[in-house]
């Protein structure tokens, strides 16, 4: 090959490699340029997808910052749980609660450490049990409205499985339950026979009522005739010696003798605490003659007692709340759909008797504007499992007895079960109104309340100032 061949060839490849390389340039200048092209697309498209969540999704509050615990409840739950079997069931309880019984503290550390999950079989059901456990996690006494202890049975399993746990002395309101607890002569027949499984302290207590005195004659007319406080508290001392053997029949009648006077209304509810369950007292309140609704009372009507009966009665609600049910006493307090108009009335039992023959008998009415409504509202604050039940009967009663009960601390504690209650009071605008204020109504789930203010615009003249500008906003 000529020279002038070779130098034409290294030519050719010069300008080949300056072309590729110039191909290369440009190619890498393109791919950067389209590579930034893209980011700004994807930025600008990330762009319009948050612009669109915040306007079709609905966004969270922020999780508060975790805050140390400062009860000892919460500090209890920050340490490790043991899992222990009682009566072959699993339950995992923390160490904190485990330490404070004996007979768990000595499985956990020490020469009787198991290595296994600790065990025991009690005498008692797993709900008794967690119900020990719930005395030591809260610090509640057992027989309180927090931990209610609702049978005679239920108090000598408890009081047996806190011996063999070694914690009965750790309890002193034991022998309290034991006591309160037997009312009938079959508990009487249960707890004679539980002495032998029972610590002496509290077997003692129980043999007490083995050895109580013969009951009185008439057990009802000492009762009734015991109109003094010298007597009664002579009484009272009588049959609480003979506790666990009186006539329930006898008491309930007696009782409800008694809460047809207010002078012995008093009476009457210390007999009821101290010797009825909860299901026998609202046998005495049905037998009493406080069951009609006649307007102005006439007579001997007992219209004139309903008052201070129906404070005794808010009370009777809150007591067998605090047992674990309330429902069947609520019932007790629905007044009738509406009152008869007769000009004679004569009480009897808990019917009005109208002229010689013809009677009519009407739902007992125990809630009235003199009903305590704080203690209703805790009454059904100690019942959640129970609020629908509650509601439903609350939404039977006239609008203007709901407007006289249902607090603030009701409106709360009803909470999601408010719908019927508030349909009902609004039914009665005159009465709604009465009950409304700018506080309640902005309690009230926004639903129940665009109801009620639905229905307070007839009678929204005659509202408050401020109390008109709140219907009007909870209509919108």
């Amino acid at each position: 090959m000529t020279l002038a061949a070779l130098r034409f060839a290294q030519q050719a490849d010069d300008l080949e490699a300056a072309v590729m390389a110039r191909l290369a340039e440009q190619a890498a200048e393109l791919r950067g340029q389209l590579l930034v092209d893209l980011q700004q697309l994807r930025q600008e498209a990330m762009a319009e997808i948050a612009e669109m969540e915040t306007q079709t999704i609905s966004s969270l509050p922020g999780v508060p910052e975790a805050q140390p615990a400062m009860d000892s409840f919460s500090a209890a739950l920050l340490e490790p749980t043991t899992a222990v079997r009682v009566n072959d069931c699993a339950l995992h309880v923390h160490n904190h609660v485990l330490r404070q019984i004996p007979y768990f503290a000595a499985l956990l550390e020490g020469q009787w450490q198991d290595a296994g999950a600790p065990k025991v079989n009690l005498p008692c059901s797993i709900e008794e049990f967690s119900l020990l456990l719930r005395r030591f996690y809260m610090g509640e006494p057992l027989g309180s409205a927090a931990l209610p202890v609702d049978s005679c049975s239920s108090a000598i399993r408890l009081a047996a499985a806190a011996a063999m746990l070694l914690i009965d002395g750790s309890l002193p309101e034991l022998s309290d339950i034991l006591l309160a607890s037997v009312k009938t002569a079959e508990d009487v027949k249960l707890s004679m026979a539980a002495l032998g499984a029972l610590p002496e302290t509290l077997a003692l207590t129980l043999r007490g009522i083995q050895e109580s005195p013969e009951l009185p004659s008439d057990v009802f007319e000492m009762i009734v005739d015991s109109r003094s406080s010298h007597s009664q508290e002579a009484a009272s001392k009588i049959l609480l010696s003979c506790r666990g053997r009186l006539d329930m029949s006898t008491l309930v009648k007696a009782c409800g003798k008694l809460l047809e006077e207010a002078s012995t209304q008093s009476w009457a509810a210390q007999l009821m605490r101290e010797h009825l369950t909860c299901e026998h007292a609202t046998e005495a309140f049905k037998a009493a003659g406080l069951a009609c609704f006649c307007g102005p009372p006439h007579g001997n009507c007992v219209g004139t007692r309903r008052g201070p009966a129906s404070k005794l009665y808010a009370e009777h609600v809150l007591r067998c709340a605090k047992a674990g049910s309330a429902k069947d006493a609520f019932w007790l307090g629905v007044a009738p759909p509406a009152a008869p108009e007769m000009a004679t009335i004569k009480a009897k039992g808990g019917s009005c008797f109208w002229g010689n023959d013809e009677f009519n008998s009407f739902p007992i009415t125990m809630f009235t504007s003199s009903t305590p409504a704080d203690l209703l509202a805790l009454a059904i604050q100690a019942v959640p499992h129970e609020l629908p039940h509650i509601a439903a009967i609350m939404a039977t009663m006239l609008p203007s007895q709901i407007a006289s009960i249902l607090n603030d601390d009701m409106l709360q504690a009803l909470g999601v079960h408010l719908k019927l209650v508030i349909a009902r009071l609004a039914s009665d605008a005159h009465a709604a109104l009465a009950w409304t204020s700018v506080i309640r109504l902005n309690l009230l789930p926004r639903e129940s309340r665009r109801v009620l203010c639905a229905q307070l615009t007839s009678v929204l003249g005659a509202a408050s100032p401020e109390v008109a500008v709140a219907i009007a906003g909870g209509i919108v």
